[in-house]
């Protein structure tokens, strides 16, 4: 079994119906970029809700 053609990002996602391992580098990849991408959001959401109420005291 050729290595580089095992994790070669040319490599189908599918192969005769079924789910290679490309397809669990890019749901990991997925989840790597959506744990900052949600904390970010939740720190301007925060920093938004303090604002309001400091504008409301």
């Amino acid at each position: 079994m050729n290595f580089y053609l095992s994790f070669s990002p040319h490599t189908p996602m599918i192969v005769d119906g079924q789910l290679t391992f490309n397809v669990m580098m890019l749901m990991s990849g997925i989840v790597w970029l959506a744990i900052p991408i949600t904390y970010f959001v939740k720190l301007v959401v925060e920093k938004r809700r303090d604002a309001k109420e400091n504008e409301e005291e």
